[in-house]
């Protein structure tokens, strides 16, 4: 379980696989550490805005039909900006 700062169930602890807008969150060993790594080193502000850069890439993405490794998409977009 962990707890998550994004949509309306702000600050509930729900599973570590979920979806945002359709897009299935990964749940792999790498996605998870860099979900806590940057939870932990990062301001909720911007590891929210990391989220988000993730959601909107891979939405872009299936809307262009471009085929992406969801994981090193998702820790890309938690990566893409440090504190």
């Amino acid at each position: 379980m962990t707890t998550l700062g994004v949509g309306p169930d702000e600050g509930v602890e729900q599973d570590m696989a979920e979806s945002i807008a359709g897009v299935q969150i990964p749940d792999s060993a790498l996605a998870r550490e860099a979900t806590d790594l940057v939870r932990e080193a990062a301001s909720p502000l911007l590891f929210d805005h990391s989220r988000r850069v993730f959601v909107w890439g891979a939405l872009r993405g299936q809307e262009q039909g471009v085929q992406f490794d969801p994981e090193l998409l998702y820790v890309g977009a938690m990566f893409h900006d440090p504190a």
